[in-house]
Order: structure tokens, then sequence, then C-alpha cells
């Protein structure tokens, strides 16, 4: 039997990402990706944002992300329109040339300026096959600077600063330091 082709991905969804488009040229897509929607499929999810681009263009040879967010996380996503401004834009991330900034609403007042949490972080199954992120002494170096912008009465508005990349990082430093993001599961 032939391979079952993917179904198109709903009306609805292909609009909302299709007016999230903040910028595009001969290189790069870019989008104002929103949160409950995932970069790519995959964990129980069918379309992601670069399936609904890649259905939306299907002339288009080439459409890859450059970077992943987290599905609950709102913010720019960028997209590569070929091979060699893919590999240009992963070797600007990882030299550090670009600024990633996040902003998160913490629960509970923090009392300091900047809260920096440096404590490693290791991915785990568990007996269920779901994959978690948690802080474990064998896991690898991860360094968060939690900048407070604006308290009040029972959250901290922060600017995030990713020292590290690691998978969850925001949201299982923040945790950890007893101030989670505020609507995080």
């Amino acid at each position: 039997s032939s391979p079952k082709k993917p179904s198109k991905p709903p009306e609805w969804l292909s609009e909302l990402i299709g007016n999230c488009i903040i910028h595009e040229d001969d290189y790069l897509i870019a989008i104002n990706k929103p949160s409950s929607v995932a970069v790519h499929s995959g964990s129980g999810v069918q379309y992601g944002v670069i399936e609904i681009l890649r259905a939306q263009r299907p002339e288009a040879h080439f459409l890859e992300l450059v970077h992943r967010l987290d599905r609950a996380a709102s913010g720019c996503l960028l997209i590569a329109k070929d091979h060699k401004t893919l590999r240009s834009m992963h070797d600007v991330f990882k030299s550090s040339r670009i600024k990633k900034n996040y902003l998160a609403l913490l629960k509970g007042r923090l009392t300091d300026t900047v809260r920096t949490v440096d404590v490693p972080l290791k991915k785990v199954s568990t007996e269920s096959g779901d994959r978690l992120v948690r802080v474990d002494k064998a896991g690898k170096q991860a360094l968060t600077h939690f900048h407070i912008q604006e308290h009040f009465r029972v959250a901290s508005l922060s600017r995030v600063e990713l020292v590290t990349g690691r998978t969850h990082q925001i949201r299982v430093h923040a945790a950890h330091i007893d101030h989670p993001l505020a609507c995080d599961e």
C-alpha cells in the first residue's frame, strides 16, 4: 500500500499562521508565533507552523525552522527559505551575535532585581513515555538570569536572559526558585 498523504491543516489554523507573518524576504520568514501552536508536528500534534507553511506554499522547495519555541510560548520564530540561509542563521545563533529576549510572568513577588539560576537540567522519560526536563546534578549546565521589570500584587514580570538554551529551561528554572510561570501546567 502507498504511504498515506498527510491531510491539509484546518483552514482556521492556516489563516492564523498566515496572519502572524511579520516579515518576509527572499531568505527568511519571521512569524509572531501564537502560544499553544507547536513549531512542528509530533507528540500528539498533527500540525505545527512548519507543516502549515509547507502546505500553504507547495511550490517552495525549502522551508526549515531556524530555531524552536515551546508550544506554550509566543514570540518571534524564524524560517529559512534555503539551505545557505539556514546554515548562516545557525552560525549567527551559535556565535551569540543574536540576542534573544523573553518576557515571563512569574507567580509571586521576587524580591531581587536580578535572580540568577545556575542549576543543571536533564531530560528524563517517565514510565508512560512522556519526556520531562528536571533539575539534576547529572544534567547539562543551564544558566538563566531573571531581570524583574515590574511587580504586581501576586506576580512579577521578568525579562529572561538565557545564557544556555536548554529545553524548557525558563519554566524549569522558574519553578525551581518557587516562582513558576503564570498559567504553566
